[in-house]
Protein backbone atom coordinates (compact mmCIF):
# COMPACT_ATOMS: atom_id res chain seq x y z
CA UNK A 1 0.00 0.00 0.00
CA UNK A 2 2.87 2.49 0.81
CA UNK A 3 4.44 1.33 -2.49
CA UNK A 4 1.18 2.54 -4.32
CA UNK A 5 0.98 5.47 -2.49
CA UNK A 6 4.73 6.42 -3.45
CA UNK A 7 4.65 6.24 -6.39
CA UNK A 8 0.81 8.15 -7.17
CA UNK A 9 2.48 10.76 -5.05
CA UNK A 10 5.83 10.86 -7.69
CA UNK A 11 3.75 10.96 -10.41
CA UNK A 12 1.12 13.37 -9.70
CA UNK A 13 4.47 15.85 -8.94
CA UNK A 14 6.04 14.78 -12.22
CA UNK A 15 2.73 15.05 -14.19
CA UNK A 16 2.11 18.63 -12.30
CA UNK A 17 5.55 20.40 -12.61
CA UNK A 18 7.76 18.28 -15.63
CA UNK A 19 5.54 17.47 -18.04
CA UNK A 20 4.09 21.48 -18.76
CA UNK A 21 8.04 22.37 -19.03
CA UNK A 22 8.19 19.05 -21.58
CA UNK A 23 5.44 19.56 -23.33
CA UNK A 24 5.03 23.24 -23.97
CA UNK A 25 6.79 25.26 -26.63
CA UNK A 26 7.71 28.22 -24.45
CA UNK A 27 8.31 28.96 -20.60
CA UNK A 28 4.83 29.75 -18.95
CA UNK A 29 5.80 31.75 -15.64
CA UNK A 30 7.73 35.48 -16.09
CA UNK A 31 10.14 34.09 -13.17
CA UNK A 32 11.04 31.17 -16.28
CA UNK A 33 12.19 34.38 -17.94
CA UNK A 34 13.68 35.90 -15.43
CA UNK A 35 16.14 32.58 -15.06
CA UNK A 36 16.82 32.51 -18.61
CA UNK A 37 17.81 35.74 -18.70
CA UNK A 38 20.35 34.98 -16.06
CA UNK A 39 21.57 32.21 -17.72
CA UNK A 40 21.78 34.08 -21.39
CA UNK A 41 24.02 36.98 -19.05
CA UNK A 42 26.13 34.23 -17.59
CA UNK A 43 26.80 32.65 -20.60
CA UNK A 44 27.65 35.90 -22.92
CA UNK A 45 29.71 37.11 -19.58
CA UNK A 46 31.25 34.51 -18.12
CA UNK A 47 30.49 35.67 -14.79
CA UNK A 48 27.55 37.41 -12.41
CA UNK A 49 27.11 40.66 -11.92
CA UNK A 50 26.18 41.23 -8.17
CA UNK A 51 25.53 45.11 -8.58
CA UNK A 52 22.65 44.51 -11.28
CA UNK A 53 20.50 42.14 -8.80
CA UNK A 54 20.66 40.86 -5.31
CA UNK A 55 20.35 37.08 -6.98
CA UNK A 56 23.36 37.66 -8.49
CA UNK A 57 24.75 36.82 -5.11
CA UNK A 58 24.27 33.26 -5.88
CA UNK A 59 25.96 32.52 -9.18
CA UNK A 60 25.88 29.31 -8.62
CA UNK A 61 22.09 28.66 -8.57
CA UNK A 62 22.60 29.74 -12.09
CA UNK A 63 25.37 27.26 -12.96
CA UNK A 64 23.12 25.51 -15.80
CA UNK A 65 24.59 28.03 -17.91
CA UNK A 66 27.49 26.16 -18.32
CA UNK A 67 26.21 22.86 -18.25
CA UNK A 68 24.14 23.96 -20.91
CA UNK A 69 27.03 25.06 -23.09
CA UNK A 70 29.12 21.92 -22.19
CA UNK A 71 26.30 19.57 -23.82
CA UNK A 72 26.14 21.94 -26.59
CA UNK A 73 22.71 23.60 -26.10
CA UNK A 74 22.82 27.10 -27.87
CA UNK A 75 19.34 28.16 -26.44
CA UNK A 76 17.62 27.58 -23.11
CA UNK A 77 14.81 28.12 -23.60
Amino acid sequence: MRLLLGLVLVVTVVSLHALPAVVEEEPRFATAWQHLGFLEYLDRAGGSAPALDARWSWPGFFAAAFVLRACGVSDPA
